[in-house]
């Protein structure tokens, strides 16, 4: 599945739901529970198969079968004829579907009282762009759709067919799942248009498989005890981890089981459990299974009532075996045992896919499968289609969610508290689980319970392990086949903690690499210490740690450190831990001694028409600044050749500084995704996971925050990426949104621009963003392959860039950089950096895991100072580092043998020594080689001896060598590749060359090839002799 649009997202009551691309207002509908009034039946009349030779054709034996098992009225079942093929053109939909299903439910009064329409085997399945292929659609952009998807849209004649999707108006209109809008003809929508009707299919290979479908969501469990499978497994990304873990959160908040628990990322793809399901989702084929692995796989349990959907394209290609793809088939899983699913016809492309976060628990509550299955759908008029019985459900009518109660919490210690509770209603039936939801904060995020089954009453439950001196919320519930029901909230806060003190000591044994730190542990605090020891580094954000394990009590204790660098400023402060938690002494410093060589790496080398530019960095000029640096370059690693640069030079490449940690509260990160710093020096961090942008000063210290999820002025969902103008505005790329946000450098909301799409100031999605010196804004606009400018309130410029690895082109832009002089610099998934000037010409290209100080997990966004110091955000380290870059340098090298391997390692010499790199290597391309041409002898009036000399090979040895010889010097006539051998010297050859022409004047010249090309001597001259 083309992957080009990710979303994320979180609800505030059931946790996590994955955010819309757009906002339709919805109100609560009320509805009843859907009845067989209110569906219509629609068969193909022209259909002509009779697969099972019982003398009815299929389409209409699937319709009657269907009919006799929901009591359709005879008045809801209409034939209509219509194309037999698998695909239409959207002429042919208007014609024979669109036109007559609009006349019928008119004709009939039917209009206003349908709310499902199913379609049953014969009918077609896609509507594709004349201008494209029927059956192998993978472009955004076209009228292409399922005929299902189209016929949600009926009577909307000004948008059906307008463009390749329409906004579906009942997506996630319930992310309470409070069961109060089920759906209602002609309610959801705007002003512009409504979605008309809810359109399954019955449909499969067979007409065994179809009415088998059909028996088992007529009789579908609902006694509450069906699994939802969710398989996060090989090849999925974070789109869809974030979906599954939503749709995980979300089912068990509501009391429904699921598997696997807890949700797990990776491992093996999930083939058999001992439960019986009841939903189904994975990435299939994407993940590693073989095709119709449903049925040669899987093995699954499957109840009546059981549905499906999974991350792959073309998953309802077709209803027909063989379905000529190797992706899972929604009719194999029918077959299988399933009750119904979500496939696509056609590329659906990740934007539009089926979300599971919001049709599993949906369905669980007791929508039926029609409304659940189009909540999900963010487009319709699109590739999908909802196979099943629209009336399915697999909760019983009549129940309500139960009533529950806190009371107050009891036997309070620093770890533990007992909670306590009264249902008092179960909603209609036993409860089958009890318990609560608690956290740090109202989000909760810890669940404890009891599983059985449960009547109204009081009930109990003790909590261990939490932190003391801590608040907690928590709210109590209640679980029965239908859903869960919670109590308002609570909050509790646990003891004072007791944690050890401790004195930072003093500093003995300095030396150039270490010392000794001593600290006195004053009171071990609640238990005896199990680990002491020192934290220290070249800021209080530390970064070493240095300790002993074991059983300690009070008293004095010294640890040696080494391994640090020279002539360096250092912080320490002493820690000791017991069960409670870390007790810290003072910040002290201490500096280590000065006399020391410097540090250096060795860098990369850079062919550049015929030498080598050699770089390297000082990491630290140690006990003195450097007089020299340079490299030592060789064959061997005895080297021999040295150049370097003599002077004065200090500086540094390296880390600086640090700041954050995981977390939500002021100053934490999660997943930090870029970095800006202003005029001042104030850092502006995008927290992508937090959807906020957060404020520091230059030293990491915390400022202001501003933000949250959402759509409305100000909000932000996933920021991607954080500038900064001369006016210090600040402009966030807000991924979800697809749109940039422009507020003042306090937070204060300004302005905003973009939309989803391709056209001109819409993203796909706006991904990385850079500041020229004039303020005007470029966008990396990812999936549209492009970067396009804007002024600084947002007004389109212009754009450059298109698909593909050809100069200019992009595959899937990301970073992007504008530097003094107004050139663009951009990243790819080419694996390059491409140069452009202001107006998008290009003008070149470059290109073809730690946590320590200095390493790097997933670096995103950076950012330069006003000094050129370089912020990096970590995306897994959820950090800021500070990197210096003014130890830098490069030398080239020239007059190098062509075709040689050289050694070299960079060097750096201050007054007390001299330091090396690591040695690198590099290899100098094969150049054209130098031949000569020599004289000629044994002159005969038919024949001549030539010969030449190869004075370089230019560091390969040729493939051919020979002479062209002729009566002018376009020669004509070449000799033989592999000349005569002869005893003269190595380089020498000669060729005898017979068939001349007798007194005549001959031209002729040497050559001979290398893989770097053809090369040739000089053209010289003989005579044949006379005619006898």
């Amino acid at each position: 599945m083309k992957n080009f649009y990710k979303i994320f997202g979180f609800s505030t009551l059931v946790l996590t739901l994955l955010a819309p691309f757009f906002v339709f207002a919805a109100s609560p509908t009320n509805e009843g529970v859907a009845s067989p009034y209110e569906v219509l039946v629609v068969y193909n009349s022209a259909y002509n198969t009779d697969s099972n030779n019982d003398s009815v054709q299929d389409s209409l034996e699937i319709a009657s079968y269907y009919k006799s098992a929901r009591s359709i009225p005879d008045a809801n079942i209409v034939g209509i004829d219509m194309p037999t093929t698998l695909a239409i053109t959207r002429s042919q939909y208007n014609s024979y579907i669109k036109s007559p299903l609009e006349s019928y439910l008119n004709n009939n009064n039917l209009k206003d009282t349908i709310k499902y329409i199913v379609f049953v085997k014969g009918v077609p399945m896609k509507v594709y762009d004349t201008s494209g292929n029927a059956n192998n659609y993978s472009n955004v952009t076209g009228d292409y759709a399922s005929v299902d998807s189209s016929t949600t849209l009926l009577f909307q004649d000004s948008y059906i067919g307008t463009s390749a999707q329409v906004a579906n108006p009942y997506y996630n209109v319930d992310p309470d799942f409070s069961l109060n809008y089920r759906f209602k003809q002609n309610t959801f929508g705007d002003s512009n248009y409504k979605i008309s009707y809810l359109v399954t299919r019955l449909d499969g290979y067979t007409v065994s498989d179809v009415e088998g479908m059909i028996d088992r969501a007529s009789s579908a469990d609902k006694t509450a005890s069906g699994y939802f499978v969710i398989d996060q497994y090989s090849g999925g990304n974070n789109f869809s981890f974030d979906s599954m873990s939503s749709a995980t959160k979300n089912l068990k908040f509501l009391g429904k089981n699921i598997y696997p628990e807890p949700f797990t990322k990776g491992g093996s793809a999930i083939k058999n459990i001992a439960q019986n399901v009841i939903g189904y989702t994975s990435y299939g084929t994407y993940g590693g299974l073989g095709n119709n692995y449903y049925n040669n796989e899987l093995n699954l349990s499957y109840l009546n009532g059981a549905v499906a959907s999974t991350y792959e394209s073309y998953s309802a290609f077709s209803m027909t075996e063989p379905d000529n793809t190797n992706h899972g088939q929604i009719a194999q899983f029918i077959r299988a045992g399933g009750s119904g699913g979500i496939g696509n016809v056609y590329e659906p492309f990740s934007l539009a896919i089926a979300r599971e976060n919001i049709w599993m628990p949906a369905y669980s509550v007791g929508y039926t499968w029609a409304d659940a299955a189009y909540m999900s759908l963010p487009y319709i008029d699109w590739t999908t289609i909802v196979f099943g019985d629209p009336l399915m459900s697999i909760v019983s009518d009549g129940l309500s969610q139960p009533s529950v109660s806190i009371k107050n919490y009891t036997n309070i210690s620093n770890g533990s508290v007992t909670l306590n509770a009264t249902i008092n209603n179960t909603g209609g039936e036993s409860n089958n689980v009890k318990g609560f939801v608690y956290g740090k904060t109202n989000d909760y995020g810890s669940f404890v319970f009891n599983s059985g089954s449960f009547g109204a009453g009081d009930y109990s439950i003790d909590l261990s392990g939490l932190d003391c001196g801590t608040t907690y919320y928590y709210r109590a519930y209640g679980t029965n086949s239908f859903r869960s029901g919670y109590s308002s909230e609570g909050s509790f806060t646990t003891s004072v903690c007791a944690v050890p003190a401790i004195d930072t000591g003093s500093v003995s044994d300095t030396t150039v690499s270490g010392a000794t730190l001593y600290a006195n542990i004053l009171d071990v605090g609640q238990s005896n210490v199990t680990e002491r020891g020192f934290e220290l580094g070249i800021d209080t954000n530390y970064g070493i740690k240095v300790y002993d394990s074991g059983s300690f009590g009070s008293g004095n204790y010294s640890v040696v450190v080494d391994n640090l660098e020279c002539n360096t400023l250092y912080h320490y402060r002493a820690y000791a831990l017991n069960s409670v938690g870390y007790g810290y002494g003072d910040d002290r410093t201490f500096a280590t001694g000065y006399n020391c060589k410097p540090s250096i790496t060795t860098g990369s080398s850079i062919y550049n028409n015929g030498s080598y530019t050699l770089n390297a960095g000082i990491t630290s000029v140690g006990g003195d600044s450097v007089s020299e640096r340079g490299f030592d370059v060789g064959l061997d690693l005895s080297y021999g050749l040295n150049v370097k640069q003599t002077g004065v030079f200090g500086g540094s490449f390296g880390y600086l500084s640090k700041f954050g940690s995981y977390g939500s509260a002021n100053g934490e990160f999660d997943q930090p995704r870029a970095v800006a710093v202003d005029s001042s020096g104030n850092i502006y961090v995008a927290d992508r996971l937090n959807h906020r942008i957060q404020k520091f000063d230059s030293n990491g210290n915390f400022i202001t925050k501003w933000g949250n999820y959402g759509t409305g002025n100000g909000k932000i969902s996933y920021p991607q990426d954080v500038v900064i103008d001369s006016n210090n505005n600040v402009y966030v790329s807000d991924y979800d949104n697809s749109r940039i946000t422009k507020f003042s450098s306090s937070g204060t909301y300004s302005t905003k621009w973009g939309s989803f799409g391709s056209g001109n100031g819409q993203f796909m999605p706006a991904y990385d963003l850079a500041i020229d010196k004039d303020n005007n804004i470029y966008v990396a606009d990812r999936n549209n392959n492009r970067v396009q400018k804007f002024d600084s309130n947002g007004n389109y410029i212009m754009q450059f860039g298109s698909y593909g690895n050809g100069d200019g082109q992009f595959v899937f832009p990301s970073g992007i950089l504008v530097d003094g002089s107004g050139y663009i610099y951009v990243t790819d998934e080419n694996n390059r950096i491409q140069k452009f000037n202001s107006n998008g010409v290009f003008v070149a290209k470059t290109g073809g895991s730690g946590n320590t100080n200095g390493s790097f997990i997933n670096p995103q966004g950076m950012a330069f100072d006003q000094v050129g110091n370089i912020y990096v955000a970590e995306l897994s380290n959820s950090r800021i580092q500070k990197i210096s870059t003014n130890g830098l340098f490069s030398i080239n090298v020239n007059n190098l043998n062509c075709g040689a391997n050289y050694n070299y390692r960079a060097y750096a010499v201050n007054s007390i020594g001299t330091a090396y790199g690591a040695n690198k290597t590099f290899t100098v391309p094969v150049c054209p080689g130098k031949v000569t041409t020599d004289s000629v002898t044994n002159i005969t009036n038919g024949s001549a001896r030539l010969s030449a000399t190869i004075t370089d090979f230019g560091g390969e040895t040729p493939s051919i060598r020979g002479f062209e010889i002729g009566t002018d010097t376009s020669y004509g006539k070449t000799t033989n590749n592999t000349p005569e051998k002869t005893s003269i010297p190595l380089g020498q050859y000669i060729a005898n060359v017979k068939g001349l022409t007798c007194n005549t004047t001959y031209n002729y010249r040497s050559y001979s090839k290398n893989s770097a090309g053809m090369f040739y001597g000089l053209n010289k001259t003989f005579k044949t002799a006379t005619c006898p």
